[in-house]
């Protein structure tokens, strides 16, 4: 029977592809496997049928698998397993009625070892979208029905494109994370239908398994980053209005203001009980605004405290951290300042109540300079306790006896327990109790 032409040439590269021995240097060795390449080539549109098809794509796809052994450079490499996915592919398509069944398993494992070894090739390429554009090639190139590589494949996308999300969200390049998100949200999708499908179509597979857990794991991954993503743009956005409303030439410009605001409290509310520290974060922003700018003090320190409240529930030191240490020195500002003021306002008021009992302390400073009994019956009958009738017995106020007589004394006096609509009272009551205190430690002794 007479060889065909096709046939013929298949021999002549198969002749060329048997020289290729690995010993031999890598130009040697990768020229004559492209000579042989070139003869497949031939071979292949030489070709009268799909058997003959299928032959020569074989040939072709298992001479560029075989390039990659002396091939250093990372794309150069890439491009032969590409070529090879291809050409094998063709192989098995071709071959699909003309071949036997060991045939064609064969060429469908010599697939997915061009697969899996392109992966792993182009894993510690440092170009990510290069990467994940070559990947995407090798996708388009695997036949539909392989079920099992095209999971792998969708898992070695989601995983890049998680990587490059993280690397472009630690440069704040919100825009670009949330533009790699969404768009590899429906190849994570793909991957997670494509392995709850291989369990109907085959046994249950302990690798296609663990994939599935991984994809199920980085689907809460992608949701984290996502929510962080865009609540972080939001919080940018609002950054740049208020630097834009304080350093205006016109002065502060009051609508820039607002809707700073509203970014920071929408940005809140998209991470709500899903990312904490940027809540706490965003909270502290809001704070700054009203504390500093805004001159709202109640509205500031509650921002501030649920700040505060949330970092706390973080349940890690945040010390060192310029947010946190932020806000936390705003609070402690505010809360020195309240006191500040409460002290302003209470020493107002004991000087207008001072002045209102000028003759009852002077009176009273007059008493303390005779004897304690002396001084105890002149209180007890000059202003007696409101709060509770007291009966005072001589003997009570024999010195074994004091020490007990001005404790009940002082709490009958004590300003707590006075009514509180006679704010004149409580005042003198107060001073009344500092007296007999000074008295008790006497005796105390």
């Amino acid at each position: 029977m007479n060889k065909s032409e096709s046939h013929i040439l298949r021999e002549q590269g198969n002749q060329v592809f048997n020289l290729c021995k690995d010993g031999l240097p890598s130009t040697i060795f990768v020229s004559r496997l492209t000579k042989a390449v070139q003869l497949y080539e031939s071979a292949k549109n030489a070709a009268n049928d799909d058997e003959q098809r299928a032959s020569a794509n074989k040939n072709i796809g298992v001479a560029y698998n075989k390039m990659t052994l002396k091939e250093p450079d990372v794309l150069t490499k890439s491009f032969y397993y590409l070529k090879a996915v291809e050409s094998l592919t063709q192989a098995f398509l071709f071959g699909k009625k003309t071949k036997s069944i060991s045939w064609l398993n064969s060429i469908r494992s010599d697939i997915y070892i061009a697969l899996v070894k392109s992966l792993n090739c182009f894993e510690g390429l440092k170009d990510l979208a290069r990467r994940q554009n070559y990947i995407h090639k090798l996708k388009v190139l695997t036949p539909s029905n392989f079920t099992d590589i095209h999971i792998y494949i969708r898992r070695t996308l989601v995983l890049g494109s998680l990587r490059s999300a993280l690397s472009f969200l630690e440069e704040k390049d919100y825009q670009t994370t949330l533009k790699i998100l969404c768009s590899s949200s429906q190849t994570l999708e793909e991957g997670l239908f494509l392995c709850k499908q291989y369990h109907h179509e085959a046994d249950e597979d302990p690798e296609i398994i663990e994939i599935y857990e991984e994809l199920k794991e980085k689907q809460q991954s992608f949701d984290f980053m996502l929510i962080r993503a865009k609540a972080l743009k939001e919080m940018a956005n609002g950054d740049e209005l208020l630097n834009q409303a304080i350093n205006s030439e016109e002065g502060l410009i009051m609508d820039y203001l607002w809707d700073a605001l509203d970014h920071f409290k929408h940005a809140s509310i998209l991470c709500r009980e899903k990312d904490i520290e940027i809540e706490a974060r965003l909270y502290g922003r809001v704070g700054y605004t009203y504390y500093k700018i805004l001159k709202l003090s109640n509205k500031a320190k509650e921002a501030f405290e649920t700040s505060i409240r949330l970092a706390l529930s973080l349940a890690r030191n945040l010390s060192g951290e310029e947010w946190f240490e932020q806000v936390s020195g705003y609070l402690q500002e505010m809360r020195e300042d309240e006191t500040k003021r409460e002290n302003a306002e209470m020493m107002k008021k004991r000087e207008k109540f001072l002045e209102m009992c000028q003759s009852e302390i002077e009176e009273m400073d007059k008493m303390k300079g005779k004897s304690h009994q002396e001084f105890v019956k002149f209180l007890l009958q000059k202003y007696p306790p409101k709060n509770k009738n007291f009966e005072l017995r001589e003997s009570a106020l024999e010195v074994a006896q004091m020490k007990q007589t001005l404790l009940k004394i002082i709490r009958l006096y004590h300003p707590d327990k006075q009514p509180k609509d006679d704010e004149k009272w409580c005042f003198l009551s107060e001073e009344i109790s500092k007296i007999l205190t000074s008295i008790y430690e006497i005796y105390k002794i």
